[in-house]
């Protein structure tokens, strides 16, 4: 994904494969990661952190990784399916 970025970009971005391991890491112990986290919601933030680190070369990382939240994206209808009980 990154080569993609960079490739589209026209840029190379100074993030090693450790602290791609270390934004993966941090995304799946985050409170919520088990039940909320999707390879959508994955890509989509580490997208929104490569742009972030190509504006702004000196970022703390470790920070931006920090700073990011899980939440339940699903659409309210299937929210209200989950309260259903079975018959």
């Amino acid at each position: 994904m990154k080569l993609i970025f960079d490739f589209n970009y026209k840029t190379e971005l100074n993030i090693s494969d450790e602290e791609i391991f270390a934004f993966m890491e941090e995304m799946f112990n985050k409170p919520g990661a088990s039940e909320f986290l999707t390879p959508r919601e994955v890509i989509r933030d580490f997208l929104n952190i490569l742009n972030i680190i190509r504006q702004n070369p000196a970022v703390d990382k470790k920070q931006l990784f920090g700073d990011i939240e899980i939440s339940d994206e699903r659409p309210d209808d299937l929210v209200l399916l989950d309260s259903i009980e079975e018959i």
